[in-house]
């Protein structure tokens, strides 16, 4: 597996996938079948939105992940370092040393795909 193969995978499962997952679960959960305080409150809100804001919605939910994963791939290139870092990481398959610029080859997928 390549850096770029990496990220085509993080792209699909991590990114669609979640985005799909969370758009799925609040067009089609009822307020009253939500067990979790905060996705009743979430989904009170989302329900009282018109289409064009329940997009805006999921985009801005596509966005938090999107961040969240360019995030993480900082850390791993060394971009930015946790608290009690002492060492770079180093993400590898094969032997092969993955990580590096992780985060830029991600973001500038994501602006290729939007």
């Amino acid at each position: 597996m390549t850096s770029d193969d990496f990220i085509e995978q993080i792209f699909k499962r991590v990114l669609n996938e979640n985005t799909n997952i969370y758009s799925n679960l609040l067009e089609n959960t009822n307020v009253n079948e939500a067990t979790d305080a905060n996705w009743q409150k979430v989904l009170e809100v989302y329900q009282k939105l018109d289409d064009s804001e329940k997009s805006k919605f999921r985009g801005f939910i596509r966005q938090i992940i999107t961040d969240t994963i360019s995030n993480i791939f900082a850390v791993l290139d060394g971009v930015t370092w946790l608290e009690t870092q002492t060492d770079d990481f180093v993400l590898s398959h094969s032997n092969t040393k993955l990580n590096g610029d992780l985060q830029d080859v991600f973001l500038a997928k994501t602006e290729r795909e939007t």
